[in-house]
């Protein structure tokens, strides 16, 4: 498995950040970390960031794509909305971490 952390690329007028990349055989797991989420930040992740990784990243295309948020704080309603929409919500939850969608 190869690990990349905060990862900044830019191609022509695109350009993103990815906080935390994982890419083990024909899967990667690209997740978003915060410290407090925001619909925003949900929304960006399903849209613009997925779409900027395939323009940036082009030989990922054709791997299996999971995408995840990390966040000490996220409010019960965005994180229903971010599994709902398939992403896998990790977050610290009193010492445990805790998380949501089935990704493993």
């Amino acid at each position: 498995m190869k690990v990349y952390i905060v990862v900044v690329f830019g191609v022509g007028k695109c350009q993103d950040e990815y906080d935390i990349v994982m890419r083990n055989g024909s899967s990667i797991f690209i997740l978003e970390a915060k410290f407090k989420a925001s619909k925003l930040d949900v929304e960006k992740l399903l849209t613009t960031k997925q779409e900027n990784f395939n323009i940036l990243f082009p030989e990922y295309n054709k791997y299996d794509q999971h995408w995840g948020m990390a966040a000490a704080i996220i409010e019960e309603e965005l994180k229903d909305m971010a599994v709902n929409n398939g992403l896998t919500v990790l977050q610290y939850k009193g010492g445990l971490l805790a998380w949501g969608q089935n990704f493993f």
